[in-house]
């Protein structure tokens, strides 16, 4: 039946593109990465805003999120200077298309992303 034949491969099409843009953890590496999505969230659980990142590394999509509290705001100070942009002029969407470096590194059961200049 060509009809069901054209559907099947619809799916595919459809299942192959969907997988392509979803995100996923990286191994552990080295990687270039390129910012491709960034905004400002709030997390109601933690009662925090974060900034949540969409990256690009070397083909491969992941994510991560940097909460604006005291005890975590190293980490996007890291992920600024590693870009070279100055807190004091800081917008999420300035980072679209900013590019650094990127280490996943593995520790116990969890991967953790550390940022560098190229």
């Amino acid at each position: 039946m060509k009809s069901l034949q054209d559907l099947r491969e619809k799916l595919r099409l459809a299942s192959d593109k969907f997988d392509a843009s979803r995100c996923h953890i990286l191994q552990p590496g080295e990687y270039r990465f390129s910012i491709v999505e960034a905004k400002l969230e709030y997390d109601d659980k933690r009662q925090y805003d974060y900034v949540w990142v969409k990256l690009d590394c070397d083909g491969e999509l992941t994510q991560d999120r940097f909460p604006i509290n005291e005890q975590l705001l190293w980490k996007l100070r890291a992920l600024l200077a590693a870009m070279g942009i100055d807190i004091d002029s800081f917008d999420p969407q300035d980072l679209v298309g900013c590019t650094g470096q990127l280490s996943a590194e593995k520790q116990a059961d969890k991967t953790f992303y550390r940022y560098s200049p190229l």
